[in-house]
């Protein structure tokens, strides 16, 4: 599972080493040559998201370091727009909020958010028990999800296609991927959300811990999606809900671009992982979230939010099932 560990590790440190590029173009570049700053910079993220892509596609990586290395690109991609449009678009008027240094950028890098700022909230220690203790528990999920995935899907799904197909083997096999869809799903959440995060945040005194919300209380579809992961969530509201929204003054259209740009994003990481493209989480994405989100959410009068009864809180629950 981690015999490739070293590959993978290579094309992430050639990514983040690559961010020197943007910081450069905004500290000394932006200001005297803008066309310049944005055909270079846009050229940047394109082979940004070209030569990963071809890497990854002609390597044979174990699917856990397909994963980590398709995340990680998506990771350094969402953090670079982010410090480009911080620093160049939003604070163009101010020449102190564009002098970056270099240290803002690589701690930007490490640090468990996807917003960029020039300071963050900062504990005065680092709790190495907990840093200790945080990334003991996310191997473990880690191996969890592997020791899931080899004990059910491999033996369970070793004879699919050979075998006689029919409607019991069909409803075994959706109790089966539903209930293990289901566990990976909180496994992979409580590892990443709860311990990876939680683990940088306190190595690097990382002082904002509010990486998810209670989502299993929500009783508004779009306070779930949002709570479920805040990090992608202030991102995505950010960047393109917010402007989106405020370009067209419609939030139907806001979050269906959205919803769309963030299947997208989804798809993107599953194909690039397992090597097959199957639209599924697109179709997800902009079917069940999008639609729920727009029939729920979003009134006629666009002003007023519904709000689901608390017995249907269960279609919250039933939906990681339903991801599945």
């Amino acid at each position: 599972m981690f015999s490739d560990a070293p590959s993978v590790f290579v094309i992430s440190a050639a990514m983040q080493v690559s961010t020197l590029i943007p910081w450069y173009l905004v500290k000394f570049l932006a200001n005297k040559h803008k066309i310049v700053f944005l055909s270079i910079y846009a050229t940047y993220m394109l082979m940004l998201i070209v030569i990963p892509c071809w890497k990854l596609s002609n390597s044979e990586f174990s699917l856990f370091m397909s994963f980590a290395a398709a995340m990680e690109q998506v990771r350094i991609l969402m953090k670079v727009h982010s410090f480009v449009i911080e620093i160049y678009f939003k604070q163009i008027d101010s020449k102190k909020d564009k002098n970056a240094t270099l240290y803002n950028l690589v701690y930007f890098l490490f640090a468990p958010t996807l917003i960029y700022r020039h300071n963050y909230p900062r504990t005065k220690k680092i709790n190495w028990r907990a840093v200790i203790s945080y990334f003991l528990q996310f191997i473990g999920t880690i191996f969890c999800m592997f020791a899931t995935i080899r004990r059910f899907v491999a033996n369970n799904y070793a004879s699919s296609g050979i075998e006689p197909f029919n409607a019991k083997t069909l409803l075994s096999s959706l109790l089966v991927t539903g209930c293990l869809g289901m566990s990976l799903m909180f496994l992979g959440w409580y590892g990443l959300l709860q311990c990876w995060l939680n683990g940088w945040a306190e190595m690097l005194r990382f002082a904002d811990r509010m990486f998810y919300d209670e989502w299993w209380t929500s009783s508004q579809f779009s306070k779930y999606f949002r709570k479920w992961n805040l990090v992608v969530s202030d991102w995505l509201h950010t960047y393109l809900y917010q402007p989106i929204n405020d370009m067209s003054g419609k939030r139907w259209l806001a979050a269906l671009a959205t919803f769309a740009i963030s299947g997208v994003a989804h798809e993107y990481i599953m194909a690039l992982a397992t090597g097959f493209f199957f639209p599924f989480l697109f179709i997800e994405f902009l079917g069940f979230g999008a639609g729920l989100f727009w029939f729920f959410s979003i009134p006629s009068n666009g002003i007023q939010e519904l709000t689901v009864h608390h017995h249907t809180r269960i279609i919250f629950w039933i939906k990681p099932f339903h991801d599945s």
